[in-house]
């Protein structure tokens, strides 16, 4: 991975600082989006998520926003932690997505539908289907925010996005195991 690749992290609960730590650690240069701006703050000035995460501290190099708008900007990939429930509505009050890999943490289906969450994001995202993938698995992001290992798969339609997707995520405490979805 390029010391320059810029993510975005949309979703400042645990799991979604988790993964923006897990990002950090492996270099991507991270913008973590926060729906509330106490929390985007707290992160910003410092590097703790309180409200999820205690006093564990963050890698000071994590951005935080809560102006969806600046965490998309200039970004080559999307990492998505929205609470299934609330992903549809959270989606369609923005603008689409970029055309950049989208990588979902988020688990379950929505309610009333029996959506997938990766269906939600094309169809109330606008993002592409063929970049579109999600990670799973027996993971705990307790463990995962001590950089304790764990075991995920990265389920994606393209083989090429899959293998090299989440970028910085391949260490030696959290390497995501790609399948084909």
């Amino acid at each position: 991975m390029s010391p320059t690749t810029r993510l975005a992290v949309l979703g400042a609960g645990s799991w979604g600082t988790t993964f923006a730590q897990v990002l950090a650690d492996g270099g991507a240069e991270v913008t973590l989006w926060a729906r509330r701006e106490e929390v985007a703050h707290e992160i910003r000035q410092e590097h703790r998520n309180s409200t999820y995460l205690g006093e564990h501290p963050l890698p000071e190099s994590i951005r935080a926003t809560s102006h969806v708008q600046e965490a998309l900007e200039g970004v080559d990939g999307l990492v998505v932690a929205i609470p299934a429930q609330a992903m549809r509505a959270t989606l369609e009050s923005w603008p689409a997505l970029p055309a950049v890999p989208v990588l979902s943490l988020t688990k379950g289906i929505e309610r009333g539908t029996d959506a997938r969450i990766s269906e939600i994001l094309t169809q109330a995202g606008g993002a592409a289907p063929e970049l579109v993938g999600v990670l799973s698995g027996p993971n705990l992001s307790a463990e995962i925010l001590e950089r304790r290992p764990c075991a995920s798969v990265v389920a994606a339609p393209r083989r090429s996005w899959r293998t090299r997707w989440p970028p910085g995520a391949r260490r030696p405490t959290c390497a995501p195991t790609p399948r084909p979805m």
